[in-house]
């Protein structure tokens, strides 16, 4: 599975795009990412992902982290951005 990081994520990881087996959802997807060079303060505040993060599977936005993903599948991950 091709997780892609836009953004000041990919800043902090210092790559991209991640390629990853055997992940069985979204949730799962994303916790593998926080587990990568501790970024889990980045993605999550509290129990929860920081509110205005999109995540998208195959180009549609998901609201059910517990949806099923395949090899083959593309998420993208992108955290709240604000600008002057």
């Amino acid at each position: 599975m091709r997780i892609r990081l836009l953004g000041y994520l990919a800043y902090v990881m210092g790559e991209e795009v991640l390629e990853v087996e055997g992940i069985r959802s979204v949730e799962e997807a994303i916790k593998r990412v926080a587990d990568m060079k501790d970024t889990g303060g980045i993605i999550f505040s509290g129990n929860g992902l920081w509110e205005g993060m999109l995540i998208i599977l195959n180009g549609e936005v998901v609201e059910d982290f517990k949806k099923q993903v395949h090899e083959g599948d593309e998420l993208i991950i992108t955290l709240p951005t604000a600008g002057g």
